[in-house]
């Protein structure tokens, strides 16, 4: 898989081969697992997954998002369906791209944090068009997750309210968790996390860096770990993302309402123009 995502520069085709080789293999799921979103490739261009000429792995897509047309809606480029929950990952093109489906709401949260990159693999998982982007799908699926319970089968399952995203590039990961009844964002500190080992990145074959997968394993089946924060830094980081008080009941009412998975979103129709005689 290594030489394979390395050797392409195509975002599309790296979401193809991280889905089915590396993501597909740490889900919790005995059915349907995942599956790559048509943004990144129509599939009448890849029926199989490209890593290799014997591979022949079918691959598997769809064009469902999750979101309100309240607040955000959209696609991860790979949905991975662990049991009883969703979780998104963000495979990022080039950094200098545009990315504007995020809404108005909620595209400033994080616009005052300006971070260093070393490598043009960091700046593009750390570009703040895509950052934007990711943190607002953190926060949809972290709503969404809260409001699905029954239609998820979750009530036999404990309560969590952190839910996780991930972007990933052929090196490396970050790991963005929001919660939505603290209104809390949090991402790994430092730097991405490496996905190979830093002695044999350059080696064939390179050996990958199993912490880094075991903290995948756990990010994507997160409903089985059930992450949750300390009750002092609950109280310390509570209202910390920003998002929740600006939002007024009825609005949040109104979003909560609306969150689904879908094929299609249609934005809200603005009320008709009332002119004075």
């Amino acid at each position: 898989m290594k030489q394979a995502v390395l050797r392409l520069q195509n975002e599309g085709y790296i979401s193809v081969i991280m889905a089915n080789h590396m993501f597909s293999r740490l889900t919790a799921n005995f059915g349907r697992n995942n599956f790559v979103t048509y943004e990144k490739l129509s599939k009448f261009d890849l029926v199989t997954c490209p890593c290799s000429r014997n591979c022949g792995e079918e691959i598997m897509y769809d064009n469902i998002g999750i979101g309100s047309e309240c607040l955000w809606y959209g696609s991860p480029d790979i949905m991975m369906l662990p049991y009883g929950g969703v979780c998104g990952i963000v495979v990022p093109g080039d950094s200098k791209s545009e990315d504007t489906e995020f809404m108005v709401e909620i595209s400033n949260i994080e616009s005052h944090q300006k971070t260093f990159v070393e490598n043009r693999d960091t700046l593009s998982l750390r570009a703040e068009n895509t950052v934007q982007r990711i943190i607002s799908m953190a926060i949809t699926f972290s709503m969404f997750q809260k409001v699905s319970k029954p239609t998820l089968n979750l009530e036999q399952s404990p309560s969590t309210s952190m839910v996780p995203i991930i972007a990933a590039n052929a090196r490396q990961f970050d790991i963005y968790l929001y919660d939505s009844k603290y209104d809390i964002l949090l991402r790994n500190m430092g730097p991405p996390i490496p996905l190979w080992e830093d002695e044999t990145i350059r080696k064939n074959p390179a050996k990958i860096n199993l912490s880094s997968v075991l903290q995948l394993w756990m990010t994507i089946n997160y409903l089985s770990f059930q992450p949750q924060l300390r009750k002092e830094d609950i109280e310390f980081l509570s209202g910390s993302c920003g998002l929740l008080s600006k939002l007024a009941k009825d609005k949040l009412e109104k979003i909560e309402a609306t969150l689904r998975m879908a094929r299609w979103f249609y934005p809200p129709e603005k009320p008709p123009r009332v002119t004075g005689e």
